[in-house]
């Protein structure tokens, strides 16, 4: 159950509430991250420091500054600005995208670098490690096992260090050595060494790469060759450890860690003890040693090409080639040995030579920890450990690329950028690259003095992608999935989409929010327990080149998903939780078998029935397409007379079924390649379209059996039905021009699909499922002038006009019964009267008459201020705003949400989650139907960062997300609504900038009119609509906007958990909780039509009653047996509260078949009040308080009231419960 938090009973509805949303927004967005190699700074760096004082692991420093308005200016500021301040103004307008994104850039950056002020503490810490180190003893070459014996030993009052040897694995009849000898020298390296730190995410805060480099003494020129380096670095690496921990004086916790969980790359990590000699911890950093390779080593490079296959078995037989089975990954992970120095004096060149090279890098970084590209909870798979790749991608942007041949031979000269750019111009050409370059077919080799190393083809044979460094070391993207760099190029393509076609500000998109959410992310998201999982086809020197059978099922359940989607999707990625640091005496890093697989979807492939294979003259091909799809192949003949090899996916009848063969197909290749069995995979998915379809037994008795029940198809129908026959009749004077749908049912739009109601049952239909939705039409006739001038006369006509209609119907329609509504509470001027029309088929219209006279006569009523009487022309405004309303503006935004869904196939289910969201949490009474489409429509045309939604968890999860941390008071909500017309879906929408300005002055102008926010909360403006008032002067309040915020807040929640740990309850986002309010008025849910559509319905209501459905029951009256068309009472019930106790309470209801009221009395009828008339409650006399205590006083008598609501609703209401 969704619970948000509970709500306080003391003082104002709304300012209470707006004092808590405000605390809610504090903590609404993390801050920022960092990369996996996570750096800090050396003395030769440029210092950097923040303002904020961050002691705490967990301070938002940014949301603190901001939340923290400093003193008002004193008037000397006011002077004007001198020629250096209109200079760098001018400049920031051109190097940046404005004057406000380079403030913002330079508010963040403090916030994400090192406080300078504690780094003496680290430094101090740092020269004692240094001595330590140092000075240990050397010790003799001994053989691999008897020296980890000799570390298992415990010492006093310390465990034992398990060496974490790798595999091959040393056995008895090793017969090479491993030794200690001090380090030849000891750098500090990476991002810290060049001042580039950024701060990490999920608490990993800075991390000061060490290299220390082993002496060349310790090594062979053969250590390349079946783990034999790697093992004795694991040797030095844990006398160093062993040591470290041994000396309480350093004050660090020490362990080991593995990047990737990859055995080769195991480092030593130092966290501060706090308050011990060297305690370092308000830094945020830890220590990472990285033992490494001196250039002199006697292991040659030129033996680890790509190519070379250095890890040598037995062949299974003489004539076999598999012990000479490549190994780049080992390659280049002996490679990287090498790297450190080399990498710190490339940065170190860069950051000189290009000025704003640090802002820069620090702007990608952020950019890439918030989408996961730097290690975490959820991290992008691949690139845990490649922080070091970033500061180098722009090193190639500035430098260029070195065209090569075979040899390494120089060809040519890449495009280059200029040194002088600026920083958000440097973060752009990043972007540029990542969305547009062919990670597949075009390798990177950055620039060199002489040249590479290695060819082409060694990489593009051997790798997946390629990027080598201007050492001509390492490529950068070894082991890096292509299916990674799909979702990089992707995340870089929507991030450039932002910054060329967002009209308002994209600085909070790109570096203030957390985008690593699977739920928001992608379109669907496939939880995968891997445990136990083996590859059908997998050779056993892959498994040893990943270094783990975890990493190498990993990399090939990527291939295999990739292959079998295709086009359906733009993007399949992986997403695994960083590798954790674990204690000395755990020798192997433990991978988690727990991995999320997110898709991107194309829309208008995702949803294909057929996948085709090859032509069936294709024989090789055949077999390869049948050994991959297993048993879903089969060879099939189609109209054009073609025959080939095709997987076919079957559906049910509801047109949803089509957007779960994604997530089918990757359960179908998870199942044959890798005997995962669907206990183990969780798809979210389909849960959510349990909410939007009636009960099963419900639709049996209700629903013919030859309608769809889950398809908006029948209504069409029955729409163009009723439009052809109203256009062929002949009994009123004047033709129909046109019949136009309002209703959001005639747009894809309702909560549940409209079916049709069997008519010949009605009569014994149970009364809990009774109801028939009439939806809404508006006729236009053609022009006459015998149309009187009058506002009274006119809607006279209109009656007259629906009672011929409603005659002819009968004799053109056979069956179709008509009645004449009038509007209750409307006035004569107004249009107050509709006919209903319940149609043989069990559909029904509700038809209203569009005169076009109407608006004209009361617009000279209201522009008559002398001779017109203010009550007058409040009532014709108002009837002239009900006009514009329902003639004007529904028809528009009914065509343009019609269009929206046929440009995006997930918007119809996606608005219609959220309808029945805020249905089913009793805030749908409150706010238009409109404005949660206008909602809608925002996420979809204005996605910010991010793709618009694929499917319609997704549309869902992004709008709670925005729900959650849009602040309506100061935030105005721009829809392009009727821009998106002609535009191509995967083209962005930009609301035009001239009506954007009209549309923010006149946001501000509402504010600063109604800062109680009594006329409208939500402000959602469209072209049409520049006020953004359209659909909200109506609703919701203050109070009501507040609450929709706290259960957004607590459904993200709640789907966040739910995908986490693999339990998600889609029912439970759906489940209202009732202990928030003061009372509940509960109805007999038996006599309640539309009961049947509660999300949470008791099928025992109705199902005690349908033994015999043909079986009308004999004491009921005729008059109920008659079908009545949108007889709800409960929502009558509801209104009728409203309209009598508004000013007491405010009240909350579910339409779609509620069976429960919620009432919140108002805080300020509860506050004791003198006595005098007219005070609109029902009061309770008392005394004073204090000195008045002698006063005679009243206040709201509840129980009173409750009572006489109770009475009110006799035969309806069954109890009603307090609080207590």
């Amino acid at each position: 159950m969704v619970k948000p938090p509970k709500r306080k009973n003391t003082g104002d509805i709304r300012k209470g509430k707006a004092k808590r949303l405000h605390i809610a927004e504090d903590d609404a967005d993390q801050v920022i991250s960092d990369d996996g190699e996570q750096p800090l700074q050396t003395a030769h760096a440029t210092e950097s420091g923040s303002s904020d004082d961050e002691d705490e692991e967990g301070d938002d420093p940014l949301q603190s500054e901001s939340r923290k308005p400093g003193p008002p200016p004193k008037p000397s500021a006011w002077k004007a600005p001198t020629t250096e301040e209109l200079r760098t103004l001018k400049d920031s307008t051109e190097l940046f995208k404005s004057n406000a994104f380079k403030l913002k850039v330079d508010a963040l950056l403090p916030t994400v670098r090192p406080k300078a002020s504690y780094k003496p503490s680290l430094e101090q810490f740092l020269m004692s490690l240094h001595f330590h180190i140092m000075s240990l003893p050397a010790i003799p070459a001994q053989h691999p096992l008897e020296a980890a014996r000799s570390l298992a030993k415990k010492k006093k009052g310390q465990s034992g260090v398990a060496v974490p040897y790798v595999t091959p694995l040393p056995t008895e009849e090793t017969n090479w050595k491993v030794g200690f000898e001090k380090p030849s020298d000891i750098k500090v390296v990476g991002s810290w060494a060049n001042g580039l730190s950024v701060l990490g995410k999920d608490g990993r805060g800075f991390v000061v790469d060490v290299a220390v480099e082993m002496p060349s003494t310790l090594f062979q020129e053969k250590d390349y060759l079946n783990g034999r380096y790697f093992n004795k670095r694991a040797y030095y690496l844990s006398v160093l450890a062993s040591s470290i921990a041994s000396n309480s004086a350093l004050g660090v916790d020490v362990l080991f860690e593995s990047s990737q969980d990859n055995a080769r790359r195991t480092n030593i990590l130092l966290r501060p003890v706090k308050g011990s000699t060297n305690d370092f911890s308000k830094l945020r950093a830890s220590v990472r040693l990285i033992p490494c390779l001196s250039p002199s080593s006697p292991i040659p490079q030129h033996r680890l090409s790509p190519s070379h296959s250095n890890i040598r078995t037995p062949a299974p037989s003489p004539e076999s080639s598999e012990s000479q089975h490549p190994t780049p990954l080992y390659n280049t992970d002996l490679l990287r040995s090498f790297t450190p120095l080399s990498h710190l004096l490339s940065i170190y060149n860069l950051n000189a030579e290009v000025p704003s090279f640090n802002d820069g890098l620090a702007l990608l970084r952020v950019w890439a920890n918030q989408r996961g590209y730097g290690g975490g909870s959820r991290t992008v798979v691949g690139f845990e450990s490649l922080g070091g790749w970033w500061p180098l991608l722009l090193g190639y942007l500035i430098k260029g690329r070195e065209e090569t041949g075979l040899g390494g031979k120089k060809k040519g000269k890449g495009k280059t950028i200029g040194r002088g750019l600026s920083s958000y111009q440097l973060f752009r050409a990043a972007m540029d690259f990542l969305a547009h370059h062919d990670f597949t077919n075009d390798p990177v080799f950055m620039k060199t003095s002489d040249g590479h190393k290695f060819t082409v083809s060694e990489y593009s044979d051997h790798h997946q992608a390629t990027f080598v460094d201007d050492s001509s070391i390492v490529n950068l993207l070894a082991g890096v999935p292509l299916t990674s760099l799909e979702l990089l190029q992707h995340e870089g393509r929507m991030t450039l989409q932002l910054l060329d076609h967002e009209s308002g500000d994209p600085f909070d998109a790109l570096f203030m929010k957390d985008l690593r959410e699977p739920q928001t992310k992608f379109d669907v998201v496939i939880r995968v327990d891997i445990a136990g999982a083996k590859a059908r086809k997998q050779n056993p020197l892959d498994v040893l080149d990943h270094s783990s059978a975890v990493s190498a099922l990993v990399h090939s359940l990527g291939s295999v998903i990739r292959q079998a989607l295709g086009t359906r999707v733009k993007v399949a990625a992986m997403l695994q939780p960083s590798s954790q640091p674990r204690p000395l005496d755990q020798s192997r890093p433990v991978s988690s078998t727990l991995l999320e697989i997110g898709l991107v979807l194309d829309p208008t492939q995702a949803p294909r029935l057929v996948d085709h294979g090859p032509p069936a003259d294709d024989v090789e091909g055949g077999e390869n397409f049948r050994d991959f799809w297993g048993e879903k192949a089969e060879l099939r003949r189609f109209k054009d007379g073609s025959i080939s090899e095709s997987v076919v996916w079957e559906v049910g009848k509801d047109p949803q079924d089509r957007q779960n063969i994604p997530g089918r197909i990757v359960q179908h290749v998870l199942h044959r390649h890798f005997g995962i069995e669907g206990d183990k995979i969780a798809a979210f998915q389909p849960q959510y379209m349990s909410v939007l379809t009636i009960p099963a037994d419900v639709e049996r008795i209700l629903v013919p059996a030859a309608t769809n029940s889950t398809s908006f198809r029948p209504v069409m129908d029955a729409f163009d039905q009723l439009n052809k026959t109203l256009k062929a009749m002949d009994v009123i004077p004047l033709s129909l021009v046109t019949m136009s749908p309002v209703s959001d049912g005639l747009r894809y739009a309702s909560a549940l699909p409209p079916f049709a109601v069997d008519l010949e049952r009605y009569a014994a239909l149970p009364d809990c499922a009774k109801h028939i939705p009439a939806f809404d039409v508006t006729l236009q006739f053609e022009r006459s002038a015998k149309w009187a001038d009058d506002l009274c006369a006119i809607q006279k006509l209109k009656l007259a006009f629906f009672e011929r209609i409603a005659t002819g119907l009968s004799d053109a329609l056979p069956g179709t019964k008509a009645a004449v509504a009038l509007d209750r509470y409307a006035q004569d001027i107004e249009d107050n009267c509709s006919l209903e029309m319940l149609l043989p088929s069990g559909f029904a219209f509700r038809a209203r008459i569009y005169h076009d006279r109407e608006q004209t006569l009361l617009e000279r009523i209201l522009a008559d201020k002398k001779d017109t009487p203010d009550s007058k022309r409040r009532e014709a405004q108002a009837a002239l705003d009900l006009h514009r309303r329902r003639f004007i503006a529904a028809p528009r935004h009914h065509a343009a949400i019609t269009a929206l869904y046929h440009r995006s196939p997930s918007f119809s289910p996606c608005v219609r989650l959220v309808k029945r969201w805020f249905s089913s949490h009793y805030i749908s009474p409150h706010i238009s139907p409109e404005l949660i489409e206008l909602l809608c429509a925002h996420v979809y045309l204005s996605p910010g960062s991010s793709d618009a939604p694929g499917s319609a968890p997704t549309g869902f999860a992004r709008i709670m997300a925005f729900l959650k941390g849009w602040n309506w008071r100061e935030e105005l909500v721009t829809v392009p609504l009727y821009s998106a017309a002609g535009v191509e879906p995967q083209n962005r929408v930009k609301f035009p900038d001239h009506k954007q300005f009209q549309a923010q002055e006149a946001f501000k102008t509402a504010r600063a009119i109604d800062p109680a926010f009594h006329k409208a909360t939500w402000c959602i403006a469209t072209e049409e609509d520049l006020d953004g008032t359209a659909w909200s002067l109506g609703g919701p309040k203050g109070i009501v906007a507040d609450r929709v915020r706290q259960l957004a807040t607590a459904s993200l929640a709640c789907l966040e958990a739910g995908v986490t740990e693999g339990n998600l309850n889609v029912q439970a986002m759906f489940n209202h909780p009732l202990d928030d309010y003061d009372f509940v008025i509960h109805m007999d849910p038996s006599v309640l039509p539309r009961y049947y559509q509660n999300v949470v319905a008791d099928s025992s209501v109705w199902s005690s009653k349908t033994k015999y459905i043909n079986l009308v029951p004999k004491d009921k009256p005729k008059e109920e047996s008659q079908p009545k068309v949108d007889w709800d009472p409960g929502m009558l019930f509801f209104r009728d509260l409203e309209r009598i106790y508004g000013d007491s309470m405010i009240l909350f209801y579910d339409p779609l078949g509620g069976a429960n009221i919620g009432g919140v009395w108002n805080p300020q009828m509860r506050q004791k009040k003198n006595f005098k008339v007219f005070l609109g409650f029902s009061s309770l006399p008392g005394w004073g308080e204090g000195k008045d205590n002698k006063k005679p006083v009243v206040t709201i008598n509840e129980d009173a009231i409750l009572i006489e609501i109770e009475r009110m609703g006799q035969g309806l209401v069954k109890s009603i419960s307090k609080r207590t």
